[in-house]
């Protein structure tokens, strides 16, 4: 269960093969180091890079077949956190 303080609104851009491309509308979740773990709409996955303003995060293809990972892909506008 997410219990954070929410930090930021992202949308879903795109799912590219293990690459799931996120778009915070806060400058906040820029340039943190690679490999550290935000939580997104509960669900805490790895920061792989970045493109642009766009943040660049792999869901493996188990991970893909998750509800909660499933869910998150499918909505729109998500709700973000630093763990």
């Amino acid at each position: 269960m997410f219990t954070g303080i929410i930090q930021s609104v992202g949308v879903v851009k795109s799912l590219d093969g293990e690459n799931l491309i996120i778009s915070p509308n806060s400058d906040k979740f820029i340039n943190h180091e690679l490999g550290t773990s935000i939580a997104v709409d509960g669900v805490c996955l790895t920061l792989r890079g970045y493109d642009d303003s766009n943040l660049i995060f792999q869901v493996s293809k188990e991970s893909i077949t998750i509800p909660a990972v499933i869910t998150l892909i499918l909505n729109y506008h998500l709700l973000w956190k630093l763990s």
